[in-house]
């Protein structure tokens, strides 16, 4: 999937929630939530599941491999259960 579709899949879950190319590096994105990373994702397409040959290669030569669908959603969850008390949304939001 696209990574600009998958932004209309997670406004659906939160309209707070949208992806931003990230400046630093090129084949990278990061979903944000008012202003907050959540995580980062590829830049162009985004795996449904886990691909462990889906990976970016930063200009250090560290390989880390690319979230997936799933497991952006995971951390959208965590980070909407944290944000759901006082002392969370302190933590996430820094308040």
């Amino acid at each position: 999937m696209k990574t600009k579709d998958f932004e209309n899949k997670i406004k659906e879950i939160d309209e707070r929630l949208y992806i931003i190319d990230n400046p630093n590096n090129a084949g990278i994105s990061n979903i944000m939530l008012d202003g907050k990373d959540v995580c980062a994702i590829p830049r162009e397409e985004i795996k449904e599941t886990k691909d462990p040959n889906y990976y970016w290669t930063f200009p250090n030569g560290m390989i880390a491999p690319h979230n997936s669908q799933e497991e952006a959603h995971a951390h959208i969850q965590r980070v909407l259960k944290l944000i759901s008390t006082d002392e969370g949304k302190e933590d996430f939001f820094g308040e």
